[in-house]
């Protein structure tokens, strides 16, 4: 049987001549001794056990403070990477850029010397061509004013026979100079071989 206060308050022990009943008073002390040292057991158990929850709780306040400091620490270096990573990326562009302008200007050099060269070829083409006429239209003069001159030296040749009969028969066997050189003789022999 456990005591409580209330028991030990409304607790009424008979009388007797010299005093209280000995006997209900030593029971009611041993009674009383049972349950303190029950509730002694009972608060250093519950001791121990709040012991061992602080120990938990002090352990579990150590890890969420690591926790805290590696989730802060782990942020500031996910941060810091990040800063990094968009300042490299931004040099990577900067330096992509200033490449980009580089080549382009180059390729703009290069196109403007090619149409240099062009156009430089273009006149030289159309200057060839211009010489090259010109070249056959005095080609073409010298073969003219040749054929005149034989027309001409032709002419006298064949107007001389008529002007005077006794010129003829002697014109007509002379054989010109020119013309003996410049044919070559027709074989005659073909039939009689």
């Amino acid at each position: 049987m456990s005591l409580d206060k209330i028991d030990l308050i409304d607790r009424k022990f008979t009388t007797s001549l010299l005093g209280y009943n000995r006997e209900e008073v030593n029971g009611l002390v041993a009674e009383a001794a049972e349950t303190i040292g029950q509730l002694a057991e009972e608060k250093m158990a519950l001791g121990r056990s709040l012991e061992e929850l602080r120990r938990e709780v002090a352990g579990y306040q150590s890890r969420e403070a690591t926790l805290r400091d590696t989730l802060l620490t782990t942020q500031t270096i996910v941060e810091d990477v990040k800063a990094k990573a968009k300042r490299e990326a931004e040099t990577l562009l900067d330096t992509a850029r200033d490449q980009a302008a580089a080549l382009v200007r180059e390729a703009e050099q290069r196109a403007a010397c090619l149409d240099a060269e062009i156009d430089l070829l273009q006149k030289r083409k159309t200057a060839l061509t211009t010489r090259f006429r010109e070249m056959l239209l005095a080609a073409l003069d010298v073969v003219d004013a040749d054929q005149t001159e034989e027309a001409a030296e032709a002419a006298p040749a064949l107007v001389a026979p008529e002007e005077g009969e006794g010129g003829l028969e002697e014109e007509d066997n002379a054989v010109p100079e020119e013309a003996a050189t410049d044919e070559e003789p027709e074989p005659e022999s073909e039939g009689t071989a």
